[in-house]
């Protein structure tokens, strides 16, 4: 009996050693742990997706994209950043009865297009041209959008979107 209890003892020992000599420090493989998934392609454009992986978003401008989750693409292509155009923007009241307010500030003379996107993405009004230099205030007429939520985009000259606000129509 105490022969076959040393010998549980040096087991569980030598378990440990084996165990612990094998240890190493963290690191972040890309791995992605879902149930199923693929790849499809169509011409320029391809989808990589996996299912159990949480919804992920990606951010594209003219030269360089954003991708959050572990499902990246095999080569990331980092660009400048560009400096921003809008400073202490901010839209109200939100919710909203019949007028919205967009006020901002620009860094320097510039055309804004501002765009009114419904939560499907599908535009609701026709986009609206701004001049602006410093501080600008403008207000937006929602009387007649639907109650829902809705998004104001807001694009430079070159399309580069420069903010987007979403509020809530009453």
């Amino acid at each position: 009996m105490r022969a076959q209890q040393l010998y549980s003892v040096a087991i569980l020992m030598s378990f440990g050693l084996v165990s612990f000599n094998s240890v190493y420090a963290q690191s972040i493989e890309r791995h992605v742990f879902g149930v199923a998934g693929g790849d499809t392609s169509s011409g320029s454009t391809s989808l990589s997706f996996s299912i159990g992986e949480t919804m992920i978003g990606t951010e594209r401008q003219t030269t360089a994209a954003l991708t959050q989750g572990f499902e990246q693409p095999e080569q990331l292509a980092l660009g400048m950043i560009e400096p921003k155009i809008l400073t202490g923007a901010k839209v109200y009241p939100n919710p909203a009865i019949d007028l919205i307010n967009l006020s901002f500030n620009t860094v320097s003379e510039t055309e804004l297009t501002v765009s009114t996107l419904d939560a499907l993405g599908r535009q609701v009004e026709a986009p609206i041209t701004i001049q602006a230099n410093g501080t600008a205030l403008r207000s937006f007429d929602v009387s007649n959008l639907a109650s829902g939520i809705y998004f104001l985009i807001i694009t430079d000259r070159n399309q580069t979107r420069a903010g987007e606000f979403m509020f809530q129509k009453i």
